[in-house]
């Protein structure tokens, strides 16, 4: 089995939900949770709300790490995606922030409701600058049409992306993918596992 640097964005949604039709029977989703077992064909992941999936590997799946990273490293003009929750007024409190490569600049650009966490919102964009708020250090985020200020906190979750491998795929770490649903068949050719 070829496994290769995963580029492509897949941040955790609840459970096994369906977001998009492929076919007449199959739906692409989104699962996030804990691997229980992994072997060379089928990845067996626990999710959040205790239930357990059987997600069957395409040959040339392609993994990507999740790596802990510090707010300082982010820098203005960078493009990052921010899960986040209410604060004061207008500003919001960054939950997680993803710095994205360079190469992905513009994937998702904008603004919208997630369901990471009750009442959450994602905003793809470009980090204009740093100002002070009420909260705290916050940053100005911009995007085509609009703008964010994104609180950041003591527990923020900072994290880049790295290339990734079978080896890392072992029980216990948190996982999410994309998935194709087709009955009760489970199949997915990415995955991008959390670094311990």
């Amino acid at each position: 089995m070829r496994f290769s640097f995963f580029l492509n964005l897949t941040l955790a949604t609840v459970g096994l939900a369906a977001v998009t039709a492929t076919g007449a029977s199959a739906q692409t989703a989104r699962l996030r949770g804990a691997i229980v077992s992994a072997n060379a064909s089928v990845l067996e992941v626990r999710t959040r709300e205790g239930a357990t999936v059987n997600v069957q590997l395409a040959p040339n799946v392609t993994v990507g790490r999740r790596v802990r990273a510090e707010a300082s490293q982010i820098k203005p003009n960078d493009y990052v995606g921010v899960a986040a929750v209410p604060g004061t007024g207008e500003t919001l409190k960054a939950v997680e922030i993803f710095i994205f490569p360079a190469a992905m600049r513009g994937t998702g650009e904008g603004h919208r409701a997630w369901d990471l966490l009750p009442e959450s919102t994602m905003t793809n964009a470009t980090m204009a600058e740093t100002v002070d708020t009420s909260d705290g250090k916050a940053m100005k985020l911009t995007y085509k049409g609009g703008e964010k200020t994104i609180a950041l906190t003591p527990d923020t979750k900072v994290f880049t992306f790295a290339q990734g491998s079978a080896e890392n795929l072992v029980p216990g770490r948190q996982v999410t993918l994309n998935a194709e649903q087709k009955g009760d068949q489970v199949t997915t050719a990415r995955v991008t596992v959390d670094d311990p």
